[in-house]
């Protein structure tokens, strides 16, 4: 049982890890690890106040034997205690069919613990879970002690030269430990994030990237010597290119530090030399739609959570339709009509389509218009056909 527990809590099945805890704390009520796993499972869950009770508990029935034996769940529970934003509510759903992702994840995590750390970019298309996977591995390492900072890349500042760093190195800045880098190193990053420098974004900074990215390196180190930090860094297909190649010189060198970066991002031309091979940068950890089985097991989730009755067969059909995106699945289940009436696409579905059309060049706008039009009898022939390009044009755009 625990070797099932470890496994669960690895791959980030937290309802199965509660469960393994249980069958050993039948057997060994004050057993530490399974203890401690009963808690980080109802955190998970969004139960801040029953975390905190199994754990206070458990220092109780120690008695006299608490101390040293006590240590682990005093530190979570002060960790609990002392984060400042909720844990959140109860996910709509459980994650399910990432266990292999969330494995890569949770072992960086655990590896930066000892110094040994790490850059990482969660590669996918709209709706497929990115961001879930990020927030979960988010909680995971604050379970584990580190320390989170997050930013999220707006689409409106994607053309602000340095506008991620500047938001990065605010945060950074704020956190303990910050002045411990060297005063010439602060001070160039107080000039850099001064309100007068952000309301000049537009314009070219005197600072050099590699003067900027020496002094950024400068307080991760401080920042590594007095925290574990994990970096979590959404939608970056919007950053703006000055900060992307910052990131490219800082990323290698936290591999000495205790700092874990998860990025998360839609599949675009100008991340690709972000994480090129693993060898510079970060690693690229692709996020593929669900398989048929996981699918079919999320939908009936959602039924079971929701309040329309389906069938299996319903579900199944669903799941189909879905094409193993969760968001689309969501929004698919929470259609009333029992008949699967999807000729009216939810808003928050038409918005992702919308946007990733947008993002398509004219010619691939045109090689999608034939395809609506020919239909079924789309084939490849018929499309060059019709749209009259060489072959090197039309399977580049594909």
């Amino acid at each position: 049982a625990l070797l099932r527990l470890a496994e669960a809590r690895r791959e980030g099945r937290w309802a199965d890890m509660e469960r393994s805890a249980r069958i050993v704390l039948r057997a060994d009520p004050l057993n530490e690890t399974a203890t401690i796993a009963r808690a980080e499972s109802e955190l998970m869950a969004g139960s801040k106040a029953m975390a905190m009770e199994i754990l206070d508990q458990y220092v109780e029935d120690l008695g006299d034997r608490s101390g040293q034996i006590a240590l682990p769940a005093t530190l979570l529970r002060k960790r609990i205690s002392e984060r400042r934003t909720e844990w959140g509510s109860s996910p709509v759903a459980p994650l399910i069919g990432r266990e292999a992702l969330m494995s890569d994840l949770t072992a960086a995590i655990m590896a930066a613990s000892d110094g040994q750390g790490g850059a990482y970019l969660l590669r996918g298309a709209s709706g497929i879970g990115k961001t879930r996977l990020s927030d979960e591995a988010r909680a995971f390492a604050e379970m584990a002690g580190f320390r989170a900072v997050h930013v999220r890349v707006q689409a409106t500042l994607s053309r602000h030269p340095l506008s991620v760093t500047l938001s990065l190195v605010a945060q950074l800045l704020e956190l303990r430990g910050a002045s411990g880098c060297t005063p010439l190193a602060m001070s160039l990053l107080r000039n850099t994030t001064s309100p007068e420098r952000s309301e000049r974004l537009h314009t070219a900074t005197t600072t050099t990237p590699e003067e900027l990215a020496w002094a950024i390196s400068s307080l991760l180190e401080a920042l590594s010597d007095e925290h574990k930090l994990f970096i979590q860094l959404d939608d970056l297909h919007h950053c703006d290119p000055e900060s992307l190649a910052l990131l490219r010189r800082l990323t290698p060198a936290s591999r000495s530090l205790r700092i874990v970066w998860l990025a998360a991002s839609r599949i675009g031309r100008s991340l690709e030399e972000l994480a090129p091979d693993g060898s510079a940068g970060f690693i690229a950890l692709n996020v593929p739609p669900l398989s048929r089985e996981s699918s079919l097991e999320l939908a009936r989730t959602y039924a079971r959570k929701g309040t329309h009755q389906r069938s299996e067969t319903e579900l199944a059909h669903l799941a189909h339709l879905s094409g193993g995106n969760p968001l689309f699945l969501r929004e698919l289940a929470g259609l009333r009509s029992p008949a699967m009436d999807v000729r009216s696409t939810p808003a928050s579905l038409r918005k992702i389509i919308l946007e990733r059309l947008s993002e398509l060049t004219h010619f691939e706008s045109r090689i999608l218009q034939v395809v609506g039009l020919l239909g079924s009898h789309a084939t490849v022939h018929r499309v060059r056909s019709m749209m009259r390009s060489g072959p090197e044009d039309f399977v580049g755009s594909l």
